[in-house]
């Protein structure tokens, strides 16, 4: 029998073996009793030494045509590291700590509570849940937010953002891009696409392994009653613009797909693949016979000739450094706005809100919290809407994705900015975007 180790921790020890045991006739020896085919584990009831912990695997024996395999030393605790595959103890974990705008956590709540992180700022709310992983009892929060109501010390000057890691590190790549960009679009003098690059390259000169780790982002610049909006993945920007008695939303953003037409030739032109996995659901006299399941992606390998196949489900997104060499850019598209008095809010999310919750939808849940007062608490927005895009997911899938909300009170924002008092607003221009 191959030696074992062993894992211990000050919640569990647990025996581990080089390679999987499989319970088999002849497991041990080919002359072993074809009527034996259970394994049986003796503990020890020795008290461990607490200096030093050790297992020994003694040598094999047998007994009343049973294999018995004796384990020495183990803790005085229950077996329970063969008997339960959870033995963790339910703590409460630690809050969601927040810090200048940028949230991050250790891990995530225990499975019947919610990690939701909040934060109130002048103008804006943002609330951001914690998504679920089944097989995953420690999912760390990918997402993070970007909240600058002084801009370049200009109370006329906002920034806000929003952003969806995804890969092994995506919640290490989002948080360091919620603290950099606002600095890298200061030295890009307010060029966003610029700020974008400055960001990718800082990405790529950090410490941080990028290869298959990235993060979308949906990027606000308010200057007075200017909006400009930039985009990369599938984050999106929506504004509650009131038409008559109606409120009626106007995407600021196009989610970035690599199915999406004009992605889609981009990524090929550079090498990519497009294509959705497939489930093979029978067979053929001209082969198998497949489904296509999930969305479609950017497929790759992680090593050049050898390794896992990744795929990526958006066209665009910091990061991915390996899916950036097949098609994938951080070039943002930009969407420039005169905000009126009609406009209201403005709604950026991350894909945890948007694959269950449409524009529409959306823009209908903050509203109905605006209506109730002059005085409306867009964190209450941002919260009501994270806790609606979640009760959605649990009855449509085991699997949660991280959620995050971010609304801002444009009329808030614009008085704060000295604007709207003694002077008249432009009027509302065509949505003009800048690729």
């Amino acid at each position: 029998m191959r030696r074992g180790s062993k894992t211990d921790n000050a919640r569990r020890t647990r025996f581990q073996v080089n390679r999987p045991i499989r319970f088999e006739r002849n497991w041990l020896n080919k002359e072993s009793n074809a009527s034996s085919r259970n394994l049986l584990v003796e503990i020890s009831s020795q008290r461990p030494n607490r200096s030093r912990r050790r297992e020994s695997l003694t040598r094999v024996r047998k007994t009343n045509s049973q294999d018995k395999v004796k384990l020495a030393s183990l803790p005085r605790e229950k077996s329970s590291w063969y008997s339960s595959r959870d033995p963790l103890p339910r703590t409460n974990l630690p809050r969601l700590k927040i810090s200048h705008g940028i949230h991050s956590t250790a891990m995530c709540a225990p499975r019947n509570e919610l990690a939701i992180s909040r934060h109130r700022s002048t103008c804006c709310g943002v609330c951001t849940v914690t998504g679920l992983k089944p097989g995953n009892p420690r999912w760390q929060n990918q997402d993070s937010y970007i909240i600058s109501e002084d801009f370049q010390r200009q109370t006329n000057q906002r920034c806000y953002g929003v952003l969806d890691g995804h890969g092994e590190i995506g919640h290490l790549v989002s948080k360091r891009c919620s603290q950099q960009l606002c600095e890298h679009f200061v030295k890009s003098q307010l060029d966003m696409s610029l700020a974008f690059r400055l960001m990718q390259e800082d990405l790529s000169q950090c410490e941080l392994d990028i290869k298959c780790s990235g993060a979308t982002c949906v990027f606000v610049h308010l200057h007075d009653s200017y909006l400009r909006v930039a985009n990369i993945g599938d984050s999106r920007g929506v504004l509650g613009h009131l038409d008559g008695a109606n409120i009626c939303a106007t995407p600021l953003t196009s989610d970035h797909k690599p199915d999406r037409h004009d992605e889609q030739i981009r990524i090929v032109a550079c090498g990519g693949q497009v294509s959705c996995r497939q489930l093979v659901v029978g067979h053929s006299s001209n082969g198998p016979i497949t489904l296509p399941l999930g969305p479609p992606r950017v497929w790759y390998r992680r090593n050049s000739s050898h390794g896992d196949t990744m795929g990526l489900a958006m066209s665009r997104s910091f990061g991915d450094a390996i899916a950036h060499g097949l098609g994938v850019s951080c070039e943002p598209e930009i969407t420039q706005y005169n905000l009126d008095l009609a406009d209201k809010f403005l709604i950026c999310a991350t894909d945890g809100v948007w694959d269950v919750i449409d524009n529409a939808q959306a823009v209908k849940i903050v509203h109905t919290l605006y209506e109730r007062s002059n005085d409306w608490d867009p964190l209450e927005a941002a919260h009501t809407l994270c806790i609606s895009a979640r009760n959605r997911w649990q009855s449509l899938s085991p699997m949660i994705d991280d959620i995050t909300a971010l609304v801002v009170d444009l009329h808030r924002a614009l008085a704060c900015g000295k604007q709207g008092k003694g002077t008249e607003i432009k009027k509302p221009t065509a949505l003009r975007r800048l690729t």
